[in-house]
């Protein structure tokens, strides 16, 4: 089981996590609701109680003796859960009660004694119901009475209480629907979650499928890169994949090509020198046939040692930028190579083009004077005996440019593509590393090299530094 196989699903994960945040925000916002909606029943119960308070106190303080209160006629002024009692002892004896006749007496009483010690309202209990409650102290005795019967009292507390049952069960429907409404909406933002996930992060679903798909050794474009192109992120993504894909490709291919060419190119000498050593082995030897099989022994080693020390210098050539480069001046490089060409090859012309003053890269000296001699040998090589070179050398805003032509031979157009290839020559015996290495010092100082040829005209390569 793989690292990958036992890591959880970004999938899963998304949309449980998103699933569990909206829940959390749906249980907040329910619980919320409850409770607000529990403290504004809860002040709407307080303002009532306190309102009925001020009308008895109002009521109380507009009667006297000759006009006493009727309790009755002002109990059916207010709402039919409001209980109104009359006390006087200082409100511990009851006087007169509009739920005598539906409370037992030790209710009234209970109610009396919560509520005379305090003029806040207090929470009680009439009937086995909840109730809300104050107390109300007259300045002077009230006197209550009944016009029609002639009845009457004094009392000097009154007590005003108003039923909570109403507000409490409202309370409970609320936080029942609360619940159920939000486990139903938790139910369908699940499933809309998950729908909505699923279908945001399919791109990456198709992409890892496509991934998983390639096999050890895909081969270069086999990563469809619309896999996963609904998104910007998602395109990026499969973009960088495919361009590893194909990258990676691209390489295996070329080392399976480096590794046949170079193969073939090691077993021409070897076949040479076991040749001659099997035929100095087969045949008595002689002092000219021995000397004849050791040169050629010795010219095919120096063949192989040129192209294992080209190979070498290849690979090389990628380590550069991780050296400290200096300030290398080209013109006098040029110059140089130049005069090696005249004193190597003096029936060879060579015309330049230098500024005197110096022009200066950043990169090492022996790299760059390998890369122009390498150019020129090959001129000298493929340009016939008389070729003219041409080195030329400018500067400008854009950086520095070296051009080395020649009016040689030339290269035919169907070699064009592959001149740069590693093992790969336009010309026979040639080793095809030289232009290989050319390329690989160029382009690790962050230049680049270009080639025109035209056969029986000649060729132009054209080096440019920033």
């Amino acid at each position: 089981m793989t690292a990958s196989s036992r890591a959880p699903s970004m999938v899963s994960t998304v949309r449980t996590r998103t699933v569990a945040v909206v829940c959390a925000a749906l249980s907040v916002i329910s619980i919320a609701a409850v409770v607000g909606l529990s403290a504004l029943v809860d002040v709407y119960t307080q303002r009532h109680v306190d309102l009925a308070a001020r009308v008895l106190d109002f009521a109380a303080s507009s009667h006297d003796e000759t006009n006493p209160l009727d309790p009755v006629d002002f109990a059916k002024t207010l709402p039919r859960n409001t209980t109104v009692i009359f006390a006087d002892r200082g409100g511990t004896h009851t006087v007169w009660s509009t739920s005598s006749s539906r409370s037992a007496e030790s209710d009234v009483d209970s109610l009396l004694r919560q509520c005379a010690p305090t003029n806040d309202i207090v929470d009680a209990t009439m009937g086995g119901h909840p109730v809300r409650a104050r107390a109300l102290r007259f300045d002077n005795p009230v006197v209550i009475g009944n016009r029609t019967t002639g009845w009457r009292a004094t009392a000097d507390t009154a007590v005003v209480a108003l039923g909570a049952r109403s507000a409490t069960k409202l309370t409970r429907v609320m936080a029942a629907v609360a619940a159920i409404t939000g486990i139903a909406t938790m139910i369908g933002a699940a499933a809309a979650t998950t729908v909505l996930v699923r279908r945001t992060m399919s791109p990456l679903t198709r992409l890892t499928t496509a991934v998983q798909g390639l096999g050890p050794r895909p081969r270069a474009g086999s990563l469809p890169r619309g896999a996963g192109s609904r998104f910007r992120e998602a395109a990026t993504l499969t973009e960088a994949i495919a361009d590893l894909v194909d990258r990676r490709a691209r390489a295996e291919e070329e080392l399976r090509e480096f590794i046949a060419n170079t193969s073939h190119e090691l077993r021409t000498p070897l076949t040479k020198i076991q040749g001659w050593s099997e035929l100095y082995f087969q045949r008595p030897p002689t002092a000219v046939h021995t000397d004849r099989a050791m040169q050629s022994i010795v010219e095919e080693c120096d063949r192989m040692r040129a192209m294992i020390d080209g190979l070498s210098m290849l690979a090389r050539a990628q380590e550069i930028p991780e050296l400290a480069t200096e300030d290398v001046d080209v013109c006098a490089l040029c110059r140089t190579v130049a005069e090696d060409v005249a004193v190597i090859s003096p029936g060879c012309r060579v015309r330049t083009d230098i500024p005197e003053q110096p022009i200066l890269i950043a990169a090492h000296s022996d790299r760059i004077t390998q890369v122009l001699r390498n150019i020129v040998g090959n001129s000298l090589v493929h340009g016939g005996p008389d070729v003219c070179i041409g080195i030329r050398v400018a500067a400008d805003s854009h950086g520095v440019s070296i051009d080395v032509t020649d009016d040689g031979h030339g290269i035919p157009a169907e070699h064009h593509p592959s001149l740069f290839a590693r093992n790969y020559s336009a010309a026979e015996g040639g080793s095809g590393l030289g232009l290989a290495i050319v390329r690989a010092i160029v382009t690790s100082y962050g230049g680049d090299v270009s080639l025109r040829s035209v056969a029986g005209e000649g060729t132009a390569v054209t080096l440019h530094f920033p």
